[in-house]
């Protein structure tokens, strides 16, 4: 019988969503970010970089919250994910997306070279490592994060 999500350790869940070149990486970031029970959906983190400059990208479903949340809760729950990954692995930069899937027609090819996208960003954010002093500010301002209005206006209130 398979596990549920929930049932697995935090160390086999971040093994199972991390990518990038510095893979170990993600995964000891994904390692302490499972360990916390949040709200939304993790589905994806990557860590990219040469040996002297890793960026991380977190990849957040838009559609499946564990829990009603709004957009003041996205924010926080934004913080803890970079102040986990900083916390973590000495990565340069933590950019966080929230996606939600396109509904495709039957036999629209969403893979190759003729692929449709399948899934837009709702949410972004670039937080760097000297950003995060003043990360709750940053979060709720608009030079680092990109809403989607209407994403944002159908988060509970």
């Amino acid at each position: 019988m398979l596990a549920l999500a929930a049932d697995i350790a935090p160390a086999r869940k971040a093994e199972l969503r991390a990518a990038g070149t510095q893979r170990a990486m993600a995964v000891a970031i994904g390692s302490r970010v499972f360990a916390r029970d949040l709200p939304a959906q993790v589905l994806k983190i990557r860590v990219d970089g040469d040996g002297r400059h890793a960026i991380v990208g977190i990849t957040i479903s838009g559609v499946k919250f564990k829990h009603a949340i709004d957009a003041h809760g996205l924010s926080d729950e934004v913080a803890t994910i970079a102040r986990d990954a900083f916390a973590a692995a000495p990565v340069d930069e933590v950019d966080v997306w929230t996606t939600v899937p396109f509904v495709q027609p039957p036999a629209t090819i969403v893979s190759g070279e003729y692929a449709q996208p399948t899934a837009r960003t709702v949410y972004s954010a670039t937080i760097r490592r000297a950003d995060l002093p003043a990360l709750n500010v940053l979060l709720s301002g608009t030079r680092a994060v990109y809403w989607d209005a209407a994403f944002r206006a159908g988060l509970v209130k």
